[in-house]
């Protein structure tokens, strides 16, 4: 489970500007509640548009934007497959946990994913489904997805690939073989309510397979 949530952020900018970290609560508390793509959506370019006050509250580094949105994308996902998929007694959600993805004699190579669906053997998670989030999609960012996927698939066959993403700033012929090497690509920008139906219709149907 990751340490540091959206509340945590809130809370340290709220330190700061009081108003701003209300806002921010309460468009939080919002699509939380709701789970809308479109208030999630609201929250991102809420956090966008007050960046430079974010900024200074979070501590003057341009990575805490990243990380707050990346972490806020990372917790709509867990809490959308928490409240909608079907999880059986047998497997559970798991937020940015390693998983071992290579093994040698005594040597254990693990990542650690942003959500993973499966069970936990020991310290590790065993998992069926493997989500990767990510706000901002560019080449860098996509290459590392693959190799974490590819060595992934290698020690397990049937794990499902998941990339979601808001924006893609990656060219088009990258997407085209994104869609050739991960098994499911959703975009959950705003206004996409038919693409966060089809990714909990295909998760439902992935666990189900696999009971």
């Amino acid at each position: 489970m990751r340490r540091k949530k959206t509340v945590n952020y809130i809370e340290q900018i709220a330190k700061y500007d009081y108003k701003l970290g209300g806002k921010l609560r309460e468009s939080y508390s919002r699509w939380i509640e709701t789970l809308s793509i479109d208030d999630f959506n609201d929250f991102l370019d809420l956090i966008y548009e007050f960046k430079e006050d974010i900024m200074r509250g979070l501590g003057r580094l341009l990575q805490t934007i990243g990380q707050f949105r990346a972490y806020s994308l990372e917790e709509y996902i867990y809490q959308l497959i928490r409240r909608r998929v079907r999880i059986p007694r047998s497997m559970d959600v798991y937020w940015n946990e390693d998983v071992a993805i290579w093994k040698l004699n005594s040597y254990t190579y693990t990542v650690r994913f942003d959500i993973l669906i499966g069970s936990k053997n020991n310290k590790y998670v065993e998992p069926a489904i493997i989500v990767e989030a990510k706000v901002e999609v560019d080449a860098p960012r996509l290459k590392n997805v693959f190799m974490n996927f590819i060595l992934a698939k290698t020690l397990k066959p049937n794990v499902k690939t998941i990339l979601v993403y808001v924006n893609w700033n990656a060219s088009q012929i990258l997407k085209y073989i994104t869609l050739k090497y991960v098994d499911r690509l959703y975009w959950f920008g705003s206004g996409c309510i038919g693409s966060v139906d089809e990714f909990i219709d295909y998760l439902n149907q992935a666990i189900s397979s696999i009971r």
